[in-house]
């Protein structure tokens, strides 16, 4: 009996060599690895409903945390339920699926429900896949992008801006959408976020997780521009929100309303505002009536 004892340790070598085997690509696939710069024309996924869009223009910035509220529960359709109505929206902490890409992208997912047109900038690649990043849901359409990486030292997390022009009423907008670092990078990649959004064509929408409230120094520079329209979900009559970190802030417009949802979707309200344009597109030219006894125009001489 004892000759075959050896042999029978083999099994459960070759378990211990399988277990350390996908153990160790399982720790290479959980790698956060970055996502560079890109760019596209259009979007990546088409609008499904025509716009419709009123007087104003409604804006919204939603940290979604992949879905998962409050009560630890994902639930994408209570996101959706207060992005109703939106027609323009950033989005952060955004799912990019499941293992190597099963499963839907939320961004798509969302924008499919909504109608809207969607662009995802993923700022890591994980598990085989885009696993994670920002969003852009649109109901104007989207006439081109860019995904810029931000400044990186100190943080394992990796953060971009998505920059987008959007046509409003003939009128190209500059959007950019953002979460900045919560601690180790907040102060390389804030200002060089906020000069950027300074420095972008007008009409401008920043929309993003500043991981800064109102009482930070370049929050509050900001603030003081008179060419800047700001909110972080602070509602005329309501108490202020001194903690919030979600900023819509837009130059070249007029803000003539703002909301916030905040369902449990999220460890993060949506913040909304309804901006204008600044100064208004003109009206369609109306033709000059001719002169008396000139043909009118298309009329035979």
């Amino acid at each position: 009996m004892r000759r075959f004892l050896p042999q029978r340790r083999w099994p459960i070598a070759a378990v211990v060599v399988v277990l350390l085997l996908v153990g160790g690509l399982y720790a290479w696939l959980a790698l956060r690895q970055p996502v560079g710069p890109g760019a596209g024309i259009g979007p990546q996924v088409a609008a499904t409903a025509p716009a419709d869009i009123g007087p104003a223009l409604s804006v919204a910035q939603f940290n979604i945390r992949r879905g998962r509220g409050v009560d630890g529960d994902v639930d994408l359709w209570r996101t959706a339920a207060c992005l109703t109505g939106m027609e323009v929206i950033g989005l952060n902490e955004v799912g990019g699926g499941a293992f190597f890409g099963l499963g839907e992208n939320q961004a798509f997912r969302l924008a499919g429900w909504l109608g809207h047109a969607a662009v995802f900038a993923p700022t890591e690649w994980r598990f085989g896949h885009a696993h994670f990043g920002n969003g852009l849901l649109s109901a104007l359409p989207v006439l081109g992008w860019v995904r810029v990486p931000l400044l990186h030292a100190d943080s394992t997390a990796r953060r971009n801006v998505l920059i987008a022009r959007l046509l409003y009423r003939e009128v190209p907008v500059t959007v950019l959408i953002a979460h900045v670092d919560r601690i180790d990078d907040r102060e390389r990649q804030l200002p060089a976020l906020l000069e950027l959004f300074l420095a972008a064509p007008q009409p401008s929408i920043l929309l993003g997780d500043m991981n800064a409230a109102a009482d930070h120094p370049a929050i509050l520079a900001i603030l003081t521009r008179p060419d800047v329209v700001a909110s972080n979900g602070n509602l005329p009559g309501l108490p202020p929100r001194p903690g919030s970190v979600d900023w819509i802030m837009a130059r070249g417009f007029e803000a003539v309303g703002a909301s916030v949802c905040d369902v449990g979707a999220s460890d993060h309200p949506r913040v909304a505002l309804e901006l204008v344009l600044d100064p208004p597109p003109p009206s369609p030219a109306t033709p000059a009536a001719p002169a008396e006894g000139a043909p009118a125009q298309g009329a035979p001489p």
